[in-house]
């Protein structure tokens, strides 16, 4: 069972900032975690700088951060692509980011399909804000969902379990 949805996540793709097709292949033997984000959101700068400590106490190890831009709540990303990766890049230059998407409803990303199939939300499964984070292991499959509000501690055990393992 587990082959099967690292396979699923692995055959992902998406479109990065520039338009090019960014392809999950890339993330074997990575744990990432990717997280909807919007510049304008109250959640925004405490959540950006969670993730910056993240990223700069793992950059040698094989931790990778996805953020895909989203305006479905409230409509708290910027609408041009460029200021979103500069606004993006004031924080890091670490992060993967990618062209703004819908992560719920009918026209919700394959990338967060796949999410929402593998990670239950509370009261209801859609990711129902902005800084919703998911964790996926090494192996591609799913592991833990974080909420908007709950930050992903940089000693968080799970990650450091899933880094060791690496």
């Amino acid at each position: 069972m587990a082959r099967k949805v690292s396979d699923e996540f692995y055959a992902l793709s998406a479109k990065d900032m520039n338009g090019n097709d960014y392809k999950f292949e890339k993330l074997r033997d990575n744990v990432v975690l990717i997280i909807n984000s919007a510049t304008k959101c109250g959640f925004a700068t405490t959540t950006f700088e969670n993730l910056v400590a993240l990223a700069e106490r793992y950059h040698d190890k094989n931790l990778k951060i996805l953020l895909f831009p989203c305006s479905q709540f409230r409509n708290q990303e910027l609408e041009d692509s460029e200021k979103v990766r500069k606004n993006i890049e004031r924080y890091s230059k670490e992060f993967i980011v990618f062209e703004k998407v819908d992560v719920k409803g009918e026209n919700a990303h394959p990338v967060f399909k796949f999410l929402i199939k593998h990670l239950k939300g509370t009261i209801t499964d859609n990711v129902k804000w902005n800084f919703t984070k998911f964790l996926i292991d090494q192996n591609g499959i799913p592991t833990k969902r974080y909420g908007p509000m709950e930050p992903v501690n940089v000693d968080d055990p799970l990650i450091e379990d899933l880094l060791a393992d690496n």
